[in-house]
């Protein structure tokens, strides 16, 4: 029983501390900049929304050894 409890303890603290990025997004005059990250806290892509629609150049940045993208919409 004591082995039970205390996987389930340790199963129930991974899920706890597991790293969670939110999005990051701000207004920037009639533009939101919005900002999104990967899990190991590095930006994966940022640009702006106006009127609920991407817009403008988006850059897509990839981890290392690949080359990072800009996008314009």
């Amino acid at each position: 029983m004591k082995k039970y409890l205390f996987i389930a303890a340790v199963l129930i603290s991974g899920v706890i501390s597991a790293q969670n990025i939110a999005p990051k997004h701000e207004v920037v005059g009639n533009l939101v900049k919005s900002t999104y990250y990967y899990e190991n806290g590095k930006v994966s892509q940022e640009g702006f929304y106006k009127d609920g629609k991407v817009h403008g150049q988006w850059n897509l940045l990839r981890p290392k050894r690949q080359q990072n993208r800009y996008r314009r919409i």
